[in-house]
């Protein structure tokens, strides 16, 4: 993912990169932000504001607010992204032992103990 959103006036530019958001002050580490959300500057403002939850606080980052659909296309990306790596991966030998469990109680067939170990080893 890689997002340039332009400056205005003395508003600098920022950029959502591979894994890190960037902008004038200060770079963000996606896996340290805990949220992102854009909230309203002052009516008739040529900018809008990104606010950037992390541990040690939160940001307030304003950016053009032309660019705000690139921003919250950018933010549901993020989000994405972050709950991909916090869906945790289970080894496929504990999910076939688990399986294992599931037949011995009678839970599933054999024939479902059958195919799903299958497509846990990819056969």
């Amino acid at each position: 993912m890689y997002y340039e959103i332009e400056g205005i006036g003395t508003i600098p530019p920022m950029s959502f990169e591979e894994d890190q958001l960037v902008t004038e002050r200060k770079t963000y580490a996606y896996d340290q932000i805990k949220d992102l959300y854009i909230t309203n500057s002052t009516a008739f403002s040529p900018y809008a504001i990104l606010k950037v939850k992390y541990d040690g606080g939160i940001d307030s980052i304003p950016f053009n607010r032309h660019r705000l659909k690139v921003v919250k296309h950018a933010i549901n990306e993020w989000r994405m992204h972050k709950e991909h790596k916090e869906t945790p991966t289970l080894d496929p030998y504990q999910q076939i032992k688990e399986l294992k469990e599931l037949l011995d109680m009678g839970a599933i067939t054999q024939e479902e103990y059958d195919q799903k170990k299958k497509e846990l080893l990819h056969l």
